[in-house]
């Protein structure tokens, strides 16, 4: 397990990316899963859990604006595509698709597999449709004078000037320097 307390970033990132797009009133997503930063962690650690295998069929089909729901993990065709697709592009900072020697995303390492799932928030953000349009519907109807709801703000800062940070109605609480 190479996980490490620096690796928890990417955590809060996917949590949150969950929490300010659980949107459906606005558009259509696939469905995200119920889990706290915890509830990843440890599905991270343990692997017990369908967790990650729901994340990453959610998260690659709203990137590849599916129409319908990639279904399983084990069928790793559409993300060993992907991926090389973002690699021939210069989108997957890893440098190596991790598919490639492995045999689908459920036998990659906790630290892969993080950084897997934390590319295809990036890419949610950066290609689907669904989430450009909760975007550009959040970013119009936001009056001047209101705090867009997809602005993160920090619950305070400390005297060495390091932010704090909460997600959602989840009690952890990240700190940034």
């Amino acid at each position: 397990m190479n996980l490490t307390a620096y690796s928890y970033w990417e955590i809060a990132f996917i949590y949150a990316f969950t929490v300010f797009f659980d949107r459906s009133d606005i558009a259509s997503i696939y469905p995200i899963p119920f889990f706290t930063p915890k509830i990843l962690e440890d599905a991270l650690f343990t692997d017990t859990h369908d967790l990650l295998d729901q994340l990453m069929c959610s998260f690659l089909s709203n990137a590849l604006n599916r129409k319908k729901l990639i279904e399983s993990a084990s069928s790793t065709r559409p993300l060993n595509d992907y991926l090389n697709a973002k690699l021939r592009s210069q989108d997957f900072d890893l440098g190596y698709n991790p598919l490639s020697l492995q045999e689908g995303f459920k036998g990659l390492t906790s630290d892969l597999k993080l950084k897997i799932l934390h590319a295809l928030v990036e890419w949610q953000l950066q290609d689907s449709s669904s989430i450009r349009t909760i975007v550009d519907t959040l970013y119009a109807t936001t009056k001047k004078d209101e705090v867009n709801p997809l602005v993160p703000s920090p619950l305070g800062y400390d005297g060495q000037k390091r932010a704090y940070w909460q997600f959602g109605g989840n009690i952890a609480i990240y700190i940034y320097n």
